[in-house]
């Protein structure tokens, strides 16, 4: 309703020629308003608009006989004031939408050798891994919290049970309502999600409609063919990271070799192949590059050379028989 409507309707009012939908319509607005215990501190530039309204009547009720109108000015009063919350209503709710239209995009990344912890608007606090993109929105909408993930990030989602929380990668998308888990999404032929606490349900992007529900202690991961396969993880090994801890469990060279990559942030150039098969295990807990080169040279045929951001590897042929 514009002002000139209103403005009209409460002129019908006043000298009775309102019919019972108009006189009903008013006391709707003011019932309204009654119920909600509203006040005007909150409409700001719609101020103006009431006391311009409330200025025009107080002219008219001047003129008026005080005996019989006094009651109706007095309702009129009331209207005015429903109306007028009704518009900041209006107003207020579409200076909402104005703004849910250009809520801003955020990225966050990191380069090898980098780790940084977001907090995002919902209090979701998301710890993100070496070579990882996260994007997300400054602020989420009302009804579903959705960011995209590149590399690995460890999720700590606040709880809301009717908003959920969905992350989308290459090969799977994640939906939760409040839990912890681990994402791994370097390869998209080898993307994983483990959990920690709470419930997710995953489900592949593309190539199969297959969806699955993990349970604290389970992960799903995706093997490039549309499947999803579950097991049970070692937590160590998975999330050893975002406390900044090194943890090798039976891995071999080149694992071993592109896990040191991301965390240092170097490349490693191998001159020749190990003469056998690596089963490596091994923990380092805020240890230098060169520390954990030294321990490797320690327990592993090899010898490493670190030159700035890259490491040469040659490995040692076992003495005697040449192989």
């Amino acid at each position: 309703m514009t002002k000139e409507e209103f403005q009209r309707l409460l002129d019908k009012y006043e000298d009775g020629s309102a019919t019972e939908e108009e006189q009903k319509l008013i006391y709707r607005f003011y019932d309204q308003v009654q119920e909600d215990g509203e006040d005007w501190d909150w409409l700001g530039e719609k101020l103006r608009i009431r006391n311009e309204m409330l200025n025009a009547i107080r002219v008219r009720s001047i003129r008026s006989d005080k005996n019989r109108h006094i009651s109706r000015r007095i309702m009129v009063l009331r209207v005015a004031a429903a109306i007028v919350l009704v518009s900041g209503l209006v107003f207020v709710f579409s200076k909402s939408e104005e703004r849910s239209e250009t809520i801003s995009q955020m990225t966050s990344s990191t380069s090898w050798g980098q780790k940084r912890t977001i907090t995002l608007s919902d209090g979701t606090v998301v710890r993100l891994n070496a070579g990882s993109i996260l994007e997300y929105p400054e602020v989420f909408d009302a009804d579903l919290r959705k960011v995209s993930l590149t590399g690995e990030a460890f999720f700590d989602v606040a709880e809301e049970l009717n908003r959920p929380f969905t992350i989308h990668t290459a090969s799977l998308q994640t939906t939760v309502l409040g839990t912890s888990f681990n994402l791994n999404a370097y390869q998209p032929s080898k993307t994983s999600v483990a959990l920690l606490t709470g419930k997710v349900r995953v489900e592949a992007t593309q190539g199969g409609d297959k969806e699955i529900l993990l349970k604290p202690g389970q992960r799903a991961e995706y093997n490039g063919d549309g499947e999803i396969l579950v097991d049970h993880f070692d937590e160590r090994v998975i999330i050893s990271w975002k406390d900044n801890i090194i943890y090798f469990n039976q891995a071999d060279h080149m694992e071993v070799f592109d896990y040191l990559s991301r965390w240092y942030g170097v490349s490693f150039e191998l001159s020749n192949q190990p003469s056998t098969p690596w089963s490596f295990s091994g923990t380092y807990e805020n240890m230098s590059l060169e520390l954990v080169l030294k321990s490797l040279q320690f327990s592993e045929d090899a010898v490493f050379t670190l030159d700035e951001d890259k490491v040469y590897v040659e490995f040692l042929k076992p003495e005697g028989n040449g192989h």
